[in-house]
Protein backbone atom coordinates (compact mmCIF):
# COMPACT_ATOMS: atom_id res chain seq x y z
CA UNK A 1 0.00 0.00 0.00
CA UNK A 2 2.86 2.33 0.75
CA UNK A 3 4.17 1.61 -2.72
CA UNK A 4 0.92 2.61 -4.34
CA UNK A 5 0.85 5.84 -2.34
CA UNK A 6 4.39 6.57 -3.38
CA UNK A 7 3.50 5.77 -6.95
CA UNK A 8 0.56 8.13 -6.83
CA UNK A 9 2.67 10.85 -5.28
CA UNK A 10 5.36 10.28 -7.89
CA UNK A 11 2.79 10.51 -10.65
CA UNK A 12 1.37 13.64 -9.08
CA UNK A 13 4.85 15.12 -8.87
CA UNK A 14 5.48 14.31 -12.51
CA UNK A 15 2.12 15.78 -13.41
CA UNK A 16 2.86 18.93 -11.43
CA UNK A 17 6.31 19.10 -12.98
CA UNK A 18 4.86 18.68 -16.44
CA UNK A 19 2.21 21.29 -15.73
CA UNK A 20 4.79 23.67 -14.31
CA UNK A 21 7.07 23.13 -17.28
CA UNK A 22 4.21 23.68 -19.69
CA UNK A 23 3.10 26.73 -17.73
CA UNK A 24 6.63 28.07 -17.68
CA UNK A 25 6.88 27.63 -21.44
CA UNK A 26 3.55 29.37 -21.87
CA UNK A 27 4.71 32.16 -19.60
CA UNK A 28 7.91 32.48 -21.63
CA UNK A 29 5.87 32.61 -24.83
CA UNK A 30 3.51 35.13 -23.28
CA UNK A 31 6.47 37.15 -22.04
CA UNK A 32 8.01 37.14 -25.51
CA UNK A 33 4.67 38.11 -26.99
CA UNK A 34 4.32 40.86 -24.40
CA UNK A 35 7.82 42.10 -25.20
CA UNK A 36 7.00 42.05 -28.89
CA UNK A 37 3.72 43.83 -28.24
CA UNK A 38 5.51 46.31 -26.04
CA UNK A 39 8.04 46.92 -28.81
CA UNK A 40 5.25 47.33 -31.32
CA UNK A 41 3.48 49.71 -29.00
CA UNK A 42 6.70 51.67 -28.56
CA UNK A 43 7.21 51.83 -32.31
CA UNK A 44 3.58 52.77 -32.76
CA UNK A 45 4.00 55.48 -30.13
CA UNK A 46 7.09 56.77 -31.92
CA UNK A 47 5.25 56.70 -35.22
CA UNK A 48 2.31 58.49 -33.65
CA UNK A 49 4.66 61.06 -32.18
CA UNK A 50 6.33 61.54 -35.57
CA UNK A 51 2.93 61.79 -37.19
CA UNK A 52 1.91 64.32 -34.56
CA UNK A 53 5.04 66.36 -35.27
CA UNK A 54 4.34 66.16 -39.00
CA UNK A 55 0.77 67.22 -38.36
CA UNK A 56 1.98 70.13 -36.27
CA UNK A 57 4.45 71.13 -38.99
CA UNK A 58 1.76 70.75 -41.62
CA UNK A 59 -0.65 72.75 -39.48
CA UNK A 60 1.93 75.48 -39.00
CA UNK A 61 2.69 75.55 -42.72
CA UNK A 62 -1.02 75.59 -43.48
CA UNK A 63 -1.51 78.45 -41.04
CA UNK A 64 1.32 80.37 -42.66
CA UNK A 65 -0.17 79.74 -46.09
CA UNK A 66 -3.59 80.78 -44.83
CA UNK A 67 -2.17 83.99 -43.40
CA UNK A 68 -0.33 84.70 -46.66
CA UNK A 69 -3.49 83.90 -48.62
CA UNK A 70 -5.50 86.21 -46.37
CA UNK A 71 -2.96 88.97 -46.94
CA UNK A 72 -3.11 88.38 -50.69
CA UNK A 73 -6.90 88.37 -50.60
CA UNK A 74 -6.91 91.58 -48.60
CA UNK A 75 -4.42 93.17 -51.01
CA UNK A 76 -6.49 91.92 -53.95
CA UNK A 77 -9.62 93.34 -52.36
CA UNK A 78 -7.94 96.70 -51.81
CA UNK A 79 -6.60 96.65 -55.37
CA UNK A 80 -10.04 95.74 -56.71
CA UNK A 81 -11.60 98.57 -54.75
CA UNK A 82 -8.96 100.99 -56.02
CA UNK A 83 -9.53 99.78 -59.58
CA UNK A 84 -13.30 100.22 -59.18
CA UNK A 85 -12.77 103.73 -57.86
CA UNK A 86 -10.38 104.55 -60.72
CA UNK A 87 -12.80 103.04 -63.23
CA UNK A 88 -15.67 105.07 -61.79
CA UNK A 89 -13.59 108.26 -61.93
CA UNK A 90 -12.43 107.43 -65.45
CA UNK A 91 -16.01 106.74 -66.51
CA UNK A 92 -17.17 110.06 -65.07
CA UNK A 93 -14.26 111.92 -66.70
CA UNK A 94 -14.84 110.14 -70.00
CA UNK A 95 -18.53 110.95 -69.84
CA UNK A 96 -17.79 114.61 -69.22
CA UNK A 97 -15.23 114.72 -72.04
CA UNK A 98 -17.64 112.90 -74.34
CA UNK A 99 -20.38 115.39 -73.47
CA UNK A 100 -18.02 118.32 -74.08
CA UNK A 101 -16.87 116.79 -77.37
CA UNK A 102 -20.49 116.21 -78.42
CA UNK A 103 -21.42 119.78 -77.57
CA UNK A 104 -18.40 121.09 -79.47
CA UNK A 105 -19.20 118.90 -82.48
CA UNK A 106 -22.83 120.09 -82.43
CA UNK A 107 -21.68 123.70 -82.23
CA UNK A 108 -19.29 123.22 -85.16
CA UNK A 109 -22.06 121.45 -87.08
CA UNK A 110 -24.48 124.33 -86.46
CA UNK A 111 -21.86 126.86 -87.55
CA UNK A 112 -21.11 124.78 -90.65
CA UNK A 113 -24.82 124.59 -91.44
CA UNK A 114 -25.14 128.35 -91.10
CA UNK A 115 -22.11 128.90 -93.34
CA UNK A 116 -23.47 126.39 -95.84
CA UNK A 117 -26.87 128.08 -95.81
CA UNK A 118 -25.24 131.49 -96.32
CA UNK A 119 -23.10 130.10 -99.16
CA UNK A 120 -26.19 128.53 -100.73
CA UNK A 121 -28.09 131.81 -100.54
CA UNK A 122 -25.12 133.66 -102.02
CA UNK A 123 -24.88 131.09 -104.80
CA UNK A 124 -28.60 131.49 -105.52
CA UNK A 125 -28.15 135.25 -105.65
CA UNK A 126 -25.19 134.81 -108.00
CA UNK A 127 -27.28 132.56 -110.24
CA UNK A 128 -30.02 135.19 -110.26
CA UNK A 129 -27.50 137.89 -111.20
CA UNK A 130 -25.98 135.86 -114.04
CA UNK A 131 -28.85 136.49 -116.50
CA UNK A 132 -28.52 140.21 -115.80
CA UNK A 133 -24.76 139.98 -116.44
CA UNK A 134 -25.30 138.07 -119.67
CA UNK A 135 -27.87 140.65 -120.76
CA UNK A 136 -25.40 143.45 -119.98
CA UNK A 137 -22.69 141.70 -122.01
CA UNK A 138 -25.09 141.25 -124.92
CA UNK A 139 -26.08 144.91 -124.69
CA UNK A 140 -22.41 145.89 -124.69
CA UNK A 141 -21.79 143.73 -127.76
CA UNK A 142 -24.77 145.34 -129.46
CA UNK A 143 -23.44 148.80 -128.64
CA UNK A 144 -19.98 147.85 -129.93
CA UNK A 145 -21.54 146.58 -133.15
CA UNK A 146 -23.60 149.78 -133.49
CA UNK A 147 -20.50 151.91 -133.00
CA UNK A 148 -18.67 149.82 -135.57
CA UNK A 149 -21.57 150.28 -138.01
CA UNK A 150 -21.52 154.03 -137.41
CA UNK A 151 -17.80 154.10 -137.97
CA UNK A 152 -18.15 152.13 -141.20
CA UNK A 153 -20.90 154.47 -142.38
CA UNK A 154 -18.72 157.46 -141.56
CA UNK A 155 -15.81 155.96 -143.44
CA UNK A 156 -18.02 155.33 -146.45
CA UNK A 157 -18.73 159.06 -146.59
CA UNK A 158 -15.03 159.92 -146.93
CA UNK A 159 -13.70 161.21 -150.20
CA UNK A 160 -11.64 159.29 -152.69
CA UNK A 161 -8.51 161.01 -151.40
CA UNK A 162 -8.91 159.19 -148.07
CA UNK A 163 -9.91 155.77 -149.49
CA UNK A 164 -6.51 154.22 -148.75
CA UNK A 165 -6.54 155.53 -145.19
CA UNK A 166 -10.12 154.35 -144.84
CA UNK A 167 -9.23 150.83 -145.98
CA UNK A 168 -6.34 150.60 -143.54
CA UNK A 169 -8.44 151.92 -140.70
CA UNK A 170 -11.28 149.57 -141.63
CA UNK A 171 -8.95 146.59 -141.55
CA UNK A 172 -7.65 147.69 -138.18
CA UNK A 173 -11.19 148.27 -136.92
CA UNK A 174 -12.36 144.84 -138.07
CA UNK A 175 -9.39 143.18 -136.44
CA UNK A 176 -10.14 144.96 -133.18
CA UNK A 177 -13.80 144.07 -133.49
CA UNK A 178 -12.96 140.40 -133.90
CA UNK A 179 -10.56 140.61 -130.97
CA UNK A 180 -13.16 142.31 -128.76
CA UNK A 181 -15.81 139.76 -129.74
CA UNK A 182 -13.39 136.89 -129.06
CA UNK A 183 -12.47 138.30 -125.64
CA UNK A 184 -16.11 138.91 -124.73
CA UNK A 185 -17.02 135.37 -125.79
CA UNK A 186 -14.24 134.05 -123.57
CA UNK A 187 -15.53 136.17 -120.70
CA UNK A 188 -19.06 134.86 -121.25
CA UNK A 189 -17.75 131.28 -121.16
CA UNK A 190 -15.99 131.96 -117.85
CA UNK A 191 -19.13 133.58 -116.42
CA UNK A 192 -21.19 130.57 -117.50
CA UNK A 193 -18.74 128.23 -115.74
CA UNK A 194 -19.10 130.33 -112.58
CA UNK A 195 -22.62 128.97 -112.08
CA UNK A 196 -22.64 126.74 -108.99
CA UNK A 197 -19.33 128.17 -107.64
CA UNK A 198 -19.07 130.52 -104.72
CA UNK A 199 -15.75 132.25 -105.53
CA UNK A 200 -14.58 133.80 -108.78
CA UNK A 201 -11.57 131.97 -110.18
CA UNK A 202 -8.28 133.84 -110.71
CA UNK A 203 -8.49 133.02 -114.45
CA UNK A 204 -11.85 134.82 -114.70
CA UNK A 205 -10.52 137.89 -112.89
CA UNK A 206 -7.40 137.95 -115.08
CA UNK A 207 -9.47 137.61 -118.26
CA UNK A 208 -11.85 140.39 -117.18
CA UNK A 209 -8.92 142.68 -116.37
CA UNK A 210 -7.30 141.91 -119.74
CA UNK A 211 -10.55 142.65 -121.62
CA UNK A 212 -10.93 145.94 -119.78
CA UNK A 213 -7.34 147.03 -120.42
CA UNK A 214 -7.45 145.89 -124.04
CA UNK A 215 -10.74 147.72 -124.71
CA UNK A 216 -9.32 150.87 -123.14
CA UNK A 217 -6.20 150.61 -125.29
CA UNK A 218 -8.20 150.14 -128.50
CA UNK A 219 -10.44 153.06 -127.61
CA UNK A 220 -7.38 155.22 -127.12
CA UNK A 221 -5.97 154.09 -130.47
CA UNK A 222 -9.30 154.87 -132.18
CA UNK A 223 -9.26 158.34 -130.69
CA UNK A 224 -5.87 158.88 -132.24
Amino acid sequence: MHDSIAEVMREEAELYSSLYSSLEKKLDVMNEEMQATKQELLETKQELQATRQELQATNQATNRKLKATMKELLATRNLSQAMRNALRETKQSTGQKLQETTQKANRILRESNRELQAATQEMQATKQELPITEHAIGQELFEVGARLDQEVMGLNRLSRDTVELFLKKQDRTEERSYEVIKLLKGLMGVVSRMIGHEDVSPEAEALAAFVSSRTTAMTAEDNC
